[in-house]
């Protein structure tokens, strides 16, 4: 991805930063803020917030509960979601996969079984 160079006052990057203040640690800080607040804004969704500074989704979404900024999770996410769900092979069919035998988990009698 490009870079392009912005000039900020030092104290700015030191406040973003923290304790932690470096130049590197100060240009992620910012790329972060700046992808939160675009995703607070709904400008972008979180994956692509996450991406565009840099980070894992888990390490954005941590960063954001950090800073107290709420998922953006709709009705129709949560419908999309339970459909989803719905989609997938309950536990009980994937446990037992083709043969009908349970690969997952023991049988009743294997647990009660005395030797």
């Amino acid at each position: 991805m490009a870079t392009v160079k912005v000039d900020l006052p030092e104290d700015l990057l030191r406040a973003a930063s923290g304790a932690t203040y470096s130049p590197t640690s100060a240009s992620r800080e910012v790329a972060k803020l700046l992808a939160l607040e675009l995703y607070r804004e709904c400008a972008v969704s979180l994956g692509r917030a996450a991406e565009l500074c840099g980070v894992s989704l888990a390490e954005f979404m941590q960063f954001a509960a950090e800073r107290e900024v709420s998922l953006h999770y709709t009705p129709a996410d949560l419908e999309q979601n339970r459909k989803f769900i719905e989609g997938l092979p309950s536990l009980e069919s994937a446990a037992t996969g083709h043969s009908g035998q349970n690969q997952l988990l023991p049988s009743v009698s294997d647990l009660t079984r005395t030797e």
